[in-house]
């Protein structure tokens, strides 16, 4: 297991407008883009740290912007 992580911080000006989420989007789309290539395969980590819910569902947003994401591609753990 590597221990190192890049982080960005996507903001920029007030956090409640259509604004602020395209260009947020915008951003994360760019470095996404530069970094990985169409046929790269990417390890992605989701975590959700809401009291209540303890599944995150395939119907989750962030699931809903990867292309041809397929169920049995999802693996869940605590």
């Amino acid at each position: 297991m590597v221990d190192f992580g890049l982080r960005f911080d996507l903001q920029v000006g007030e956090t409640d407008t259509d604004e602020y989420f395209q260009e947020v989007t915008r951003r994360a789309s760019t470095i996404f883009q530069t970094a990985f290539d169409n046929s790269d395969k990417v390890f992605l980590v989701f975590m959700d740290y809401k009291y209540k819910q303890r599944k995150i569902r395939f119907s989750n947003f962030t699931f809903k912007q990867i292309d041809n994401l397929q169920k049995t591609e999802i693996s869940y753990s605590k």
